[in-house]
């Protein structure tokens, strides 16, 4: 098991070792779109399988005109 954070919104979720960054986002209800993953303080590409003990940030992405 490993906890992902959920920048801003302050949530915290337990997430099991071996999803990938793909279906981790749509668990939390993002898309790729809409969040980068960073594991250990660095982003990862979305076939990144989480490892036990990772840490894991989700920060969601903000766009405006």
């Amino acid at each position: 098991m490993a906890k992902a954070r959920v920048i801003p919104d302050n949530k915290e979720l337990t997430v099991d070792s071996g999803i990938s960054v793909e279906e981790l986002l749509k668990a939390a209800g993002f898309n790729t779109e809409s969040a980068v993953v960073l594991v250990n303080g660095s982003p990862v590409p979305e076939d990144y399988r989480v490892k036990e003990d990772d840490e894991i940030v989700i920060v969601r992405v903000l766009s405006g005109g």
